[in-house]
């Protein structure tokens, strides 16, 4: 928790932060640019208490599906890593990667 808030100011390509909580589709910004850290990023998906109906869970389930394609295939020091996406209750946060 303390690292994560050290490093939480710093931005990132698209004008996100690391602990930013967001929905899949911006992170497509982060691809516009390479990470000012310098290091690797980790995207896990976080609940969001029934925020959406079950045809945006859908959509949401379609959008990261996409986007790990995206990062697998993307030459960058910005990578992303769906970890899991299950339940209703979905959404997204940025955090450090770790070794």
């Amino acid at each position: 928790f303390f690292l994560l808030w050290m490093i939480s100011g710093s931005q990132l390509p698209g004008g996100f932060s690391i602990g930013d909580q967001i929905e899949s589709t911006k992170l497509y910004k982060l691809y516009e640019g390479s990470s000012t850290l310098g290091e690797n990023l980790h995207i896990k998906t976080y609940s969001l208490a029934h925020k959406y109906s079950k045809i945006s869970y859908q959509q949401e389930s379609s959008n990261l599906t996409a986007l790990k394609n995206l990062a697998n295939g993307k030459a960058s020091n910005v990578i992303q890593i769906v970890d899991h996406f299950t339940h209703a209750d979905y959404g997204i946060v940025i955090l450090p990667a770790y070794p």
